[in-house]
């Protein structure tokens, strides 16, 4: 329980103030269970499981030593202030895609 209050707080001190509104959020185990449209995760595991159940599904990977060789197509890497740019651009460009649809 702790690791998951942890990775909220994570999601809202470093996602949230990127953009205008709150960005809904679900915890769980297995990942590949749920539909979400943008997995926030740094485990290449967990990332492959989840993008082989979600052809349109986005990755944001948390940069660590253990994943900088991984790489997919529809992964953004977060590396922290210097990217907040970048993040912010591909959060919004997905919300206006979702909001089209």
């Amino acid at each position: 329980p702790s690791a998951w209050m942890e990775k909220l707080k994570w999601l809202q001190n470093h996602l949230n103030p990127l953009v205008d509104y709150e960005i809904p959020v679900t915890i769980t185990r297995d990942k590949s269970r749920f539909y979400g449209h943008i997995l926030v995760e740094d485990y290449p595991d967990y990332i492959e499981a989840w993008l082989s159940k979600r052809p349109r599904g986005k990755i944001i990977i948390i940069d660590t030593p253990y994943n900088r060789s991984y790489k997919h197509d529809r992964c953004i890497r977060y590396r922290g202030v210097i990217d907040n740019s970048k993040i912010k651009a591909f959060l919004e460009r997905e919300a206006n895609i979702r909001a089209n649809q």
